[in-house]
């Protein structure tokens, strides 16, 4: 697991390790290249390998629309939503075609099936997941590289509270 909130990720790895799942955490930000090289390298020497990559960071937009969509907010957005999840599967893919294939499964949301469950940079990020995603699964499947999408609709997380 990965998280950029320390307190947050001990927690849950401490959650599954009691409930003998034996999980293992890195700090990180997937905004920042560096961390994501760092939690791809670290869980590959914790592991061996990788089979699995969900990609479940996100950041919501404040439900801002088209018309008053602030620039911090939109770079941030795409960032977290969309950067991030890139350079997450960048860095996973070549560990997977190594130990002969994996799993991607990244989070989009019932905003990118609806267009209107979000603010604009939430549901052009959650577009852009889509895309990203078919366009892995058809480059990579032919490498037992898969890549899913789900798009669930409203959950309560602490999405909603930033």
């Amino acid at each position: 697991m990965a998280d950029f909130n320390d307190n947050a990720l001990s927690t849950t790895v401490a959650e599954f390790n009691e409930s003998s799942y034996g999980a293992f955490g890195v700090t990180g930000n997937v905004a920042i290249e560096k961390d994501v090289q760092k939690m791809i390298a670290e869980t590959v020497a914790h592991f061996d390998r990788i089979d699995i990559l969900v990609n479940n960071a996100g950041v919501g937009d404040n439900m801002q629309v088209a018309t008053n969509v602030e620039d911090t907010v939109w770079q941030r957005v795409m960032d977290i939503n969309v950067t991030g999840m890139m350079r997450a599967i960048r860095q996973a893919l070549p560990v997977f075609i190594e130990n002969g294939g994996g799993t991607i499964v990244n989070m989009a949301s019932i905003a990118d099936l609806t267009g209107g469950r979000g603010g604009l940079a939430y549901t052009t990020a959650k577009h852009a997941v889509v895309g990203m995603t078919k366009n892995i699964a058809s480059h990579y499947g032919t490498q037992n590289s898969r890549c899913n999408a789900i798009a669930p609709g409203y959950v309560e997380t602490v999405l909603q509270q930033r």
